[in-house]
């Protein structure tokens, strides 16, 4: 089924079901600069889903802070989900100083998101994912 973890491989799925009229919604991917087989931005493409890439070049690179905290204002991000450890790690962060709006990591479905989504009305959902670099 092509390049990619099982974590991006339920994004796309689950991103595909969220209803763009309920919330708009943007997947991030963290991308290793040395990852030449990456095409989850293709296929996220192809399923219609509205999505961004961040380069990094390790596990806790801080350099893409400034990238994603653009990203986070510039969509005007209610919602914050996150996937694995590393997005985890810059969720966390982007929580913290960043925004202060309800942030979900450790995996989630997209229907749990999507009802939490309704409850708190948010307009604008960002998923953030680490791709995992093919062995």
């Amino acid at each position: 089924d092509g390049a990619g973890g099982g974590a991006d491989k339920i994004i796309l799925r689950n991103a595909a079901q969220i209803d763009p009229q309920q919330v708009q919604m943007r997947v991030c991917f963290l991308k290793h600069v040395d990852d030449s087989l990456f095409d989850l931005d293709r296929r996220a493409v192809d399923l219609g889903i509205d999505c961004s890439i961040v380069d990094h070049r390790g596990p806790t690179d801080r350099r893409v802070l400034p990238h994603l905290a653009e990203l986070v204002r510039n969509f005007h991000t209610q919602l914050l989900h996150s996937h694995d450890y590393k997005a985890n790690f810059f969720a966390t962060w982007l929580a913290k100083n960043v925004f202060a709006s309800l942030t979900s990591r450790f995996g989630s479905s997209a229907k749990a998101l999507l009802s939490v989504s309704i409850a708190i009305t948010p307009d604008h959902l960002l998923f953030l994912i680490s791709a995992k670099r093919p062995a």
